[in-house]
C-alpha cells in the first residue's frame, strides 16, 4: 500500500464519520486586558431594561469589495481540469473596495455613508456625524431626545476633536471594548 492510499483511506474514514474538511473560521485572540474590559462591559449592562437599550444608536464601518468575494470558496473537478474556466476564479491585484458607515437602533436602521479614502477625525465629523448621525438620531428618537451613541474605539472616533464634538452636541457615548464581536441585528433587534 502506498502512502497516497493510506492518506486517502484516512480522509474517507473521516468523511464517513461526518468530519468534513473546511476552512477554519478566524477569531481574534484578545489580550487578557481586553477580556477583562469585555467582561466589565457585560456586567455593567446585564441588567439594562429594554427601555434603556431603546435609547442606544449603534454604528460601525465595513469594507465592501467591488470585485469578487473576500471569502474563500471551493470548486470540485476531476484531475486535469484545474485550469478549465469553470474551475478558476478571477482575481485582481488591487481590487476596488469602499468603506461604508452605518447606524442602527432598536427602532430600525439609520443613514449610511460611503467613505472614500482614509477616515480621520475631521472627515468623521464632516462626512459622517453631522450629515448622517444627527439626521438618523432625529428620525429615530425625535428632535432633542436623549440618546446614547455606541461606537468602537477607532482612533478617528476617539480623537480629541471628536470628543469635543460629542460634548458640544450633548451626545452621551457608550464605549465598545476592543476585540468585541460585532452585534448581529437579526439576533439583537426588536423581539
Amino acid at each position: 500500500m502506498c502512502c497516497c492510499d493510506s492518506h486517502r483511506t484516512v480522509r474517507c474514514r473521516l468523511v464517513a464519520a461526518g468530519l468534513k474538511a473546511r476552512i477554519p473560521r478566524k477569531k481574534t485572540i484578545p489580550r487578557c486586558s481586553a477580556e477583562k474590559k469585555r467582561l466589565q462591559w457585560a456586567r455593567e449592562h446585564v441588567s439594562w431594561t429594554p427601555e434603556q437599550w431603546n435609547k442606544v444608536i449603534w454604528s460601525d464601518e465595513t469594507w465592501i469589495s467591488i470585485f469578487g468575494s473576500d471569502g474563500v470558496y471551493y470548486v470540485r473537478g476531476r484531475p486535469g481540469e484545474a485550469c478549465l474556466p469553470e474551475c478558476l476564479t478571477p482575481t485582481m491585484k488591487h481590487p476596488v473596495a469602499v468603506m461604508i458607515w452605518g447606524c442602527m437602533s432598536w427602532s430600525g436602521v439609520g443613514c449610511i455613508q460611503v467613505v472614500n479614502g482614509t477616515l480621520n477625525a475631521t472627515r468623521y465629523i464632516q462626512e459622517v456625524l453631522e450629515p448622517k448621525l444627527l439626521p438618523s438620531v432625529c428620525d429615530t428618537f425625535g428632535d432633542g431626545a436623549e440618546f446614547i451613541f455606541q461606537q468602537d474605539g477607532a482612533p478617528c472616533h476617539t480623537a480629541r476633536q471628536c470628543k469635543k464634538w460629542f460634548q458640544d452636541n450633548n451626545t452621551e457615548l457608550r464605549t465598545w471594548p476592543g476585540n468585541s464581536p460585532d452585534l448581529n441585528p437579526r439576533i439583537c433587534g426588536p423581539v
